[in-house]
């Protein structure tokens, strides 16, 4: 025996009612899409265009970029050359006349090179003592008028090898004043373990402190003299932005020659 649910049947008036009521429901729906579909920008023509080139960057996108601070690395070419700001010590200066080539010369700080440059260091070293505070007068005053000599030829680089000597003889005299033996430094090979005690004035050899002073007047005098500090600035003018040559390049492959043919004056 087959068993059926039973269906109850609605009166007519009701079933109408319940097919309006429905009716309404979608009229509500569709009108709540019309608006919807009214209310958002519609994308225009560029955007989707913008959208479409993007497309693959959707499918595998791109970590954020890192802010990197901009690079510090020089884009210039390496060249086979120093800048001229520092002393050269780079360059075989025993095998150069740096009076025919006064381009090399660099003044360097304080005394660096004195011993160093030719045909100058010839020039003026057999001149230089600071032993007594005699020979020290003699050669402060040789060597103020071989500067003198310099200076009247527009020589700035023996002008300035004649201050340095100058003045190394006022360092010198002072470190043996103020050392005995003129041993400043506890490990001679090790100047980083510190220097010694300086002497009390009244211990400072009197011949040393009297030549330190002579040197020094002449020094004073020589960096007061306005003709040398104005041939100084139009030499650094000139040649002080100016990179000087590798050891090996040519020009100075060129300008080697034998250091006892390189000619020096006598005064």
């Amino acid at each position: 025996m087959v068993t059926t649910r039973s269906q109850s049947r609605l009166p007519a008036h009701a079933t109408t009612a319940t097919a309006a009521a429905k009716g309404d429901t979608r009229t509500r729906r569709n009108q709540a899409k019309t608006t919807a579909s009214s209310s958002t920008p519609q994308p225009s023509k560029a955007d989707t265009d913008n959208a479409n080139a993007n497309d693959d960057d959707d499918d595998d996108p791109k970590p954020p970029r890192k802010r990197t601070k901009p690079s510090t690395t020089s884009t210039t070419p390496t060249t086979k050359t120093r800048q001229s700001n520092k002393f050269p010590y780079h360059l075989p200066l025993s095998q150069l006349d740096l009076r025919a080539h006064p381009h090399l010369y660099r003044p360097g700080v304080g005394e660096q090179g004195v011993l160093q440059v030719r045909p100058y260091k010839d020039e003026i070293l057999p001149h230089w003592t600071f032993k007594t505070p005699q020979r020290a007068q003699c050669s402060a005053e040789k060597i103020r008028g071989m500067f003198e000599v310099y200076l009247d030829q527009g020589d700035f680089v023996g002008c300035d090898m004649a201050r340095k000597f100058i003045q190394m003889g006022y360092t010198r005299s002072r470190r043996y004043a103020n050392h005995r033996g003129g041993r400043k430094y506890r490990d001679p090979a090790d100047h980083s373990r510190g220097q010694l005690d300086r002497l009390a004035p009244p211990d400072q050899d009197p011949d040393k402190v009297e030549s330190a002073r002579i040197f020094r007047r002449y020094l004073d005098d020589i960096l007061a003299d306005e003709r040398y500090t104005r041939l100084r600035q139009s030499f650094l003018d000139t040649h002080a932005r100016v990179p000087v040559p590798h050891e090996d390049s040519d020009e100075i492959v060129r300008l080697r020659q034998d250091r006892d043919r390189i000619p020096f004056r006598h005064f």
